[in-house]
């Protein structure tokens, strides 16, 4: 029995069902599973993950049990029954139960009840499904921006971008980290729009960048510029004793290979548990003329420490920050890929990809010097 799924790709799905291996998209807390991606064994396994490269890297593999499924009846002679004389219809073999309403096997409403949203909600973004809710500006100097309900699930924030060079850099940014598995981002695509008359957007061709709206977290500036900071501790859920170091690690990491210099307190978020979530990538990819992945490291490190200092009351000192020597090697790897390569010179050109390269490279000389490495490989 084949069906098209949300990717619009022929899925079989096994009959009779034994435990299918499943592909998942997760959610940011790596809880619920959100969106199939594909099945072991589909003819378009391979197709459907290529497809869907953004996917990448926040993937998990499931087992499913196969679903209880009844016996067909007498129906009009399909797989070898006699059939019942003056009726139209059949029933499928033994391990097939066909919904009526659907035309899926249970394999297949089993399979696409785990789904999510996340597809649809990439897809009201790129097609501009939404409608505006309202202004949005949270803090002096942040760009206009818009709050949109998406059609189908959720909430977005729309910005409006000035130079065109800049429009996919958010989307850039949030699939290195999917494909890097880190998981510190909301959903984000770049695209370009032409306006029509009514529109709470510019006349015209637009380019903006649309990212999902993150529930549940606010951004470090607000639980940092507070009279008592210490009361911010409060707002963290219960057990929550000190910041996440990982995360504000990997946020240098990326912002080093980005070339951001823009990672203030209100271009992140932090959730209940400390991690830090990444925003607003949109100045980035820029000459600076300056190629140290160390200044762009020790931006991540600077907040790291005021915020333990502030709100949690640690004796925190600037130059602190450790990273994993396996997540160094991991954004290493790929950075240094074929894939990510052919991103950053298609849209910025030769010489972004060098300097890439030059402050990813630069990384280890600071770590060294300041005896920042976590050896866990």
């Amino acid at each position: 029995m084949a069906y098209i799924d949300a990717m619009g790709l022929d899925r079989v799905v096994p009959d009779p069902p034994g435990e299918i291996t499943v592909f998942y998209r997760v959610n940011e807390d790596d809880e619920a599973l959100l969106e199939e991606i594909a099945t072991k064994g589909d003819p378009n396994y391979d197709q459907a993950l290529e497809r869907w490269y953004f996917l990448e890297g926040f993937v998990k593999e499931e087992t499913l049990e196969p679903p209880i499924e009844e016996k067909g009846g007498p129906g009009s002679g399909n797989w070898g029954h006699a059939g019942r004389p003056g009726k139209i219809g059949g029933s499928m073999p033994q391990s097939v139960a066909m919904s009526r309403t659907s035309g899926r096997t249970a394999t297949a409403r089993y399979i696409a009840a785990k789904r999510g949203s996340t597809g649809v909600v990439i897809q009201d973004m790129k097609n501009r499904d939404w409608r505006k809710i309202e202004d949005f500006e949270y803090t002096p100097g942040i760009s206009q921006s818009y709050v949109v309900q998406l059609t189908h699930d959720g909430k977005a924030i729309v910005k409006p971008l000035s130079t065109e060079s800049d429009y996919k850099n958010e989307e850039i940014v949030y699939d290195l980290q999917a494909d890097l598995g880190w998981n510190m981002m909301p959903v984000s695509v770049g695209e370009k729009y032409v306006s029509e008359e009514g529109s709470f957007l510019e006349r015209g061709e637009q380019h903006y960048s649309v990212q999902q709206w993150s529930e549940g977290k606010r951004t470090a500036g607000n639980l940092y510029y507070v009279e008592d900071a210490t009361q911010s501790k409060d707002w963290f859920e219960y057990g929550t004793e000190d910041l996440d170091e990982q995360s504000f690690s990997r946020m240098g990491l990326i912002d080093a290979v980005i070339g951001n210099q823009d990672r203030h307190m209100a271009n992140f978020l932090l959730d209940r548990g400390g991690e830090a979530i990444m925003i607003d990538h949109n100045i980035s990819f820029r000459d600076w003329g300056d190629n140290n992945g160390e200044s762009y490291y020790r931006i991540a490190d600077n907040h790291y420490t005021d915020l333990r200092r502030r709100v949690f009351g640690y004796d925190a000192q600037s130059g602190s920050l450790k990273t994993r020597r396996s997540d160094y090697l991991s954004i290493w790897d790929k950075v240094n890929s074929d894939k990510f390569k052919t991103k950053i010179t298609t849209h910025f050109g030769d010489q972004a990809y060098n300097d890439v390269l030059d402050r990813i490279n630069s990384i280890p000389n600071y770590l060294d010097k300041n005896d920042l490495w976590i050896e866990d490989v």
